[in-house]
Parts: structure tokens; sequence; C-alpha cells
């Protein structure tokens, strides 16, 4: 077995090369805000796609059978709700409203958290 000097193994000990690897020493970080907030971008972003796509009258709104035509069944399913004035289509603040609405439902109906 090979000697190595103790000024040579106090200098691995302290660089952590004798010790377990590193990895095994860190835990992962939590994703980050950034990273949550690109994913919801990058979602707004396709829906804002779609939605320009399958308003084929390019006035924004967006009536119940152009949804239909343009194979969004959510937004159908989801359309008397969203279509809060009964207007007859939806606008894109409609459907930010209409998200805002069900987020705020949901945090509400989520069990609260104990104080630490």
């Amino acid at each position: 077995m090979p000697r190595f000097s103790p000024r040579l193994l106090a200098g691995l000990v302290a660089g952590g090369l004798a010790g377990p690897p590193l990895a095994a020493q860190t835990i992962p970080p939590a994703p980050s805000q950034e990273h949550a907030s690109k994913a919801t971008g990058a979602q707004a972003h396709r829906f804002l796609d779609r939605f320009n796509a399958a308003n084929t009258t390019h006035d924004g709104r967006l009536t119940l059978q152009q949804a239909q035509a343009a194979n969004m069944p959510w937004v159908a399913r989801h359309f008397a709700e969203i279509d809060t004035q009964r207007k007859g289509y939806v606008t894109l603040q409609d459907f930010q409203a209409y998200r805002q609405q069900m987020r705020a439902a949901r945090l509400q109906a989520s069990p609260s958290q104990p104080a630490e």
C-alpha cells in the first residue's frame, strides 16, 4: 500500500478528494421561480398562438364555434364560465380573469399549512 505524506493527505482531505463524493453531500436545489415563470411564459405563448390561429376574424374575440373548429376542447367546455358577461365571445382578458379566479379558488380550497 502506498504511503502518502501527511501534507498530501491533509490537502486531499481539505479539498474533499479523500471524502465521499460531493454529490452525496449536497441537496439538489428546489426549482427556481425563474424556471417556473419560464414554463408559464412558454405555456402562455403557446396559448396565445392557438388563440390567434383560432380567431379567424382577427378581431381579438374568440367565439365558441371558433374554439370548437380549432380543436380547443378545454375552451369549448369552459366557454360559458369564461364568458361571464354572456357576450358570445371571449377575449384574452376574459381568459386571464378566469385563470385568476380559478387560482384563487384553488388557494382557498387547499388546506392551510401549519405555522412554524
